[in-house]
């Protein structure tokens, strides 16, 4: 949760941690920390990358899929650094 949330505030985003938030729930259903499945939800105001009265992309679209993008990149090295150890 800590790189997730320094990867993202490097970006330049707003994060908070365990907050509630609808959906969670699903979090809390498929997490099972003890037995090594862990979940992440992560909520984005629609606006950084949507035009909602069109429904369409906006134009920070790009902007937030490469940012994701090297979130998932940032994870996966974390994660194989970890099943090395």
């Amino acid at each position: 949760m800590d790189l997730v949330a320094s990867v993202l505030r490097g970006f330049g985003y707003n994060v908070t941690t365990n907050r509630h938030f609808i959906g969670a729930e699903a979090v809390r259903k498929h997490g099972d920390p003890k037995n090594g499945s862990h979940s992440l939800q992560i909520e984005m105001n629609r606006g950084l990358y949507m035009d909602e009265a069109a429904r369409t992309r906006g134009v920070g679209f790009a902007q937030v899929k490469a940012h994701l993008t090297a979130l998932a990149r940032e994870l996966e090295a974390y994660a194989r650094s970890r099943s090395r150890a």
